[in-house]
């Protein structure tokens, strides 16, 4: 009788064995303790880093505006629960050695671990261009009109561009951001338009008009509000002087563009945006805000090449039937065309990015898009933003000579 219970404890002990066995423990770093995984809901999930902008090239002056650089600008990263990592937490390692007054190629390893004992890691390069390399740049601004630029050497250039926000302060639709190198010929000329900025005007009595680089408008009795205009860089100026930046031809030439933000939905008079306008798109747009918003824009489709939709007339009352604008891009968003809504912003484009057309030759390599809701770099060159703010905005810079 003895043997039979004796086998069954020694089962019984072998079971609890392989279930402790089966069980794995980990230190928590961050409550310096043993925790069991098995009570980790996220236990299948790993850390996840994101590292906007893969592929940089910096110049080796720092005293240049714009081109200080922190190798964790744009990087970020979750634990496998969601959770985010401080930027302390994010590791580096460089090779060789990151040193950005020293001219060559670094690659660039970020690595996390969370408390589970999970790890991630994500890579980056980044050039840095000798200064004797980098005898030009260019910045442009709003001013109403488009600039010429006729380039001076056979190069590789670097172009940023920031689409213009709509209407709204703090609801706005922010204008998205595009960026990409291209190889450029001497004495080829590039026709830069910068995009308005969002406004609320009283007293006009007039017809819709959209914001310069197609940022649409609406109106209610006297009162107009726009949404931000497009910002791109073209390879055709305009054939006529009347609607300089709307010309069929040179609008056919855009080899870059950042989308603008749609503007905010209100239901009032006075100036109190309640709905927050739709931001600045990539590929495509994500539309206004509401349940009658703006529809977006894409590659294909839209309110119109280039221009937002504009909406409302000098009969419709403030108040009582108030819609919102469409912002301009490659395609231009829709407007909203009841109260509570607001108006989409556009698409955005890069010639040879994946899933935008070709135009011609002009081939972008290293390119990024990022919508009018994300993290971006500042144009003013102070780490990041989210979307960006007013007028629009281009940086154009000589990163290598070639054939010469």
């Amino acid at each position: 009788m003895l043997y039979p219970i004796l086998v069954l404890f020694l089962m019984l002990l072998l079971g609890v064995l392989n279930i402790t066995s089966a069980r794995k423990t980990v230190f928590d770093k961050t409550k310096n303790d043993i925790i069991d995984e098995l009570n980790d809901p996220n236990s299948q999930n790993t850390p996840v880093i994101t590292v906007i902008g893969k592929d940089i090239t910096i110049l080796n002056n720092t005293n240049i505006p714009g081109f200080n650089f922190d190798l964790k600008d744009n990087v970020t990263a979750v634990n496998s629960a969601g959770e985010p990592f401080t930027q302390n937490e994010i590791m580096v390692k460089s090779d060789p050695e990151f040193n950005p007054s020293r001219s060559g190629t670094y690659h660039i390893i970020y690595t996390v671990s969370d408390q589970y004992g999970k790890r991630a890691s994500a890579n980056r390069t980044v050039r840095v261009v000798d200064q004797q390399e980098q005898a030009n740049s260019w910045y442009y601004s709003y001013t109403g009109s488009y600039e010429k630029l006729t380039i001076p050497k056979n190069a590789l250039y670097q172009i940023q561009a920031w689409g213009a926000s709509g209407y709204g302060g703090d609801l706005a639709g922010k204008g998205s951001y595009t960026r990409g190198e291209i190889e450029l010929a001497a004495d080829e000329e590039l026709f830069l338009f910068v995009g308005e900025g969002g406004t609320r005007k009283e007293n006009i009595y007039g017809i819709l008009d959209e914001n310069f680089n197609g940022g649409g408008s609406y109106i209610c009795k006297d009162v107009r509000y726009t949404a931000g205009g497009a910002t791109d860089i073209r390879v055709k100026g305009p054939t006529t002087s009347e609607k300089e930046w709307n010309d069929t031809v040179s609008l056919q030439s855009r080899i870059m563009v950042a989308a603008g933000g749609g503007a905010a939905g209100q239901t009032t008079r006075d100036n109190n945006p309640t709905i927050a306008g739709g931001p600045g798109g990539t590929l495509t747009s994500k539309g206004g805000n509401g349940s009658s918003k703006g529809n977006s824009a894409s590659q294909t489709t839209g309110f119109a090449l280039g221009i937002g939709e504009s909406y409302g007339s000098l009969t419709t009352e403030c108040g009582a039937n108030n819609g919102s604008a469409g912002g301009g891009g490659y395609y231009g968003g829709y407007a909203s065309k009841s109260p509570g809504s607001s108006g989409a912003g556009g698409s955005s484009y890069i010639s040879g990015f994946e899933g935008s057309p070709l135009y011609a030759t002009k081939i972008f390599s290293n390119a990024t898009m990022i919508p009018g809701d994300a993290s971006m770099p500042n144009h003013t060159g102070n780490g990041t933003m989210t979307g960006n703010a007013g007028n629009g905005y281009i940086k154009i810079l000589q990163l290598k000579v070639v054939n010469e």
